[in-house]
């Protein structure tokens, strides 16, 4: 029994560096499986300490570990991997180690069953799949953790045996699906056919994203008083149904969810019977219904009224769905200098409550150039169901987050499957208050 080999694979400056090192008996390439990535490492700069400094060129180091073992070996085989990381001009030195125990096994994943076998397209399904050799045959210092892919779409398992996996399905079309489980350490399994995505009332409507609605007038920083300002027009022949609606006082009609009935070539002004209570974020969902196609317009403003006289606000983008994000979004010169403003990064999520997302800033110039710094964020809400009146959401200060002065480039990744985001960096003067935006 042997293992094959351990493929190293690094990634700099210069490009990427493949080189193998052995771990025992070299085995036939055609009889070696391999058993998936263990590890990968991303090795950032140390923060800046005191004053804000020029931005300059990084090099990131990012390696990946990927084990390969004979299909019949049944051998543990510890293995560790020291590296010594120059992380840029004038940079610290940094050594880390990278240790994993790996256990290459002959048996293979099994699936008995799959309960329940269908759930809403919006997901939030919990699952139950029940079968053998469930959880991985890797054993990893960073996770590589078990993936349950529906369809097209892949989730992590929340939780893991030998026996039993339970998972979270995600957003998906309506439609009966293959499910794969895929398991570090073995081969993936496929059940044809194993899960049903039903449609939802919530499918029958388009979701508009407004990033920033206020109610009345919220203080903010150095005596600012924010306002919003929004104007939803029907441009069409035919009524549209808007929702969700409070329906004080309004002729809402017998359907779910409450709806209000704008009739064509009229127009709502900040409607007070948007269901708007109890939001934990500045945005608000709104919902107009399909049938038939709503042809609309859509102006959303924020003001410091504080400060009218200087400036009469900034217009904030109206999110439709088909204006949605799906994979990374790039926010390119983005300026940085807390003395004069402040930065932030929004990240609004539609379809998850708890969405992950990493964020990466680079400096702004004509080369690719390498990471300045990157953090991990999590865009959320406490609202669950269909017709939810917020997005979930995620907010970075970038002033904070950068001791710097200059212009970035910000590289927004979704991490979690079926994400539909919307992201922009808002920057504000501190003196005149005025808020600029940059957009994807």
């Amino acid at each position: 029994m042997s293992i094959c080999s351990i493929v190293i694979s690094r990634g700099g400056a210069a490009g990427s560096v493949d080189s193998e090192a052995g771990c025992g008996e070299a085995g036939d390439a055609g009889s070696c499986v391999e058993l998936g990535v263990c590890a990968e490492v991303v090795c950032e700069p140390a923060s800046g300490v005191g004053a804000a400094q020029p931005i300059h060129n990084t090099v990131t180091t990012i390696i990946r570990i990927i084990v390969y073992a004979a299909r019949d070996s049944k051998v543990i085989s510890l293995v560790r991997f020291t590296t010594l990381a120059v992380m840029g001009a004038e940079r610290m030195k940094t050594l880390f180690l990278i240790s994993f125990l790996s256990l290459a096994a002959s048996a293979q994943t099994v699936i008995t069953s799959i309960s329940p076998t269908s759930g809403p397209d919006a997901g939030g399904t919990q699952v139950r799949i029940t079968g053998d050799h469930l959880s991985p045959a890797l054993i990893c210092v960073l996770p590589c953790p078990t993936r349950v892919i529906f369809g097209d779409t892949s989730v992590d398992a929340q939780s893991e045996s030998d026996k039993s996996l339970l998972v979270t399905t995600p957003p998906h079309e309506a439609g009966t699906v293959d499910v794969t489980v895929s398991v570090p350490g073995y081969d993936s399994v496929t059940a044809a056919h194993a899960f049903t995505f039903t449609p939802t009332a919530e499918a029958e409507y388009e979701r508009i994203l407004l990033p920033v609605y206020i109610d009345g007038t919220v203080a903010g920083a150095n005596g600012t008083q924010w306002k919003t300002d929004f104007w939803l027009r029907n441009d069409g022949t035919e009524t549209v149904s808007v929702s969700p609606w409070t329906c004080l006082g309004d002729v809402c009609g017998g359907v779910v969810p409450l709806s209000y009935p704008l009739a064509a070539q009229y127009a709502l002004h900040n409607p007070q019977g948007l269901a708007s209570a109890q939001r934990s974020n500045p945005s608000q969902l709104i919902y107009l219904f399909k049938t038939p196609e709503p042809h609309v317009s859509a102006n959303l403003r924020v003001a410091d009224v504080s400060r009218s006289e200087l400036n009469a606000g900034t217009d904030i983008p109206v999110i439709r769905e088909a204006d949605l994000l799906t994979g990374r979004a790039e926010l390119l010169n983005v300026p940085i200098d807390a003395a004069q403003s402040r930065a932030l990064l929004r990240i609004y999520d539609v379809t998850s409550t708890d969405a992950q997302y990493a964020i990466s800033l680079f400096p702004q110039t004509e080369e690719p150039g390498f990471t300045v710094t990157s953090v991990f964020v999590h865009a959320t809400t406490p609202h669950t169901g269909q017709f939810r009146n917020e997005a979930a959401y995620a907010q970075v200060d970038l002033t904070a987050l950068l001791h710097a002065v200059g212009n970035v480039r910000v590289e927004v990744t979704p991490l979690t499957p079926g994400s539909r985001f919307w992201a922009f960096a808002s920057i504000t003067n501190n003196e005149t208050q005025l808020v600029t935006l940059v957009r994807p």
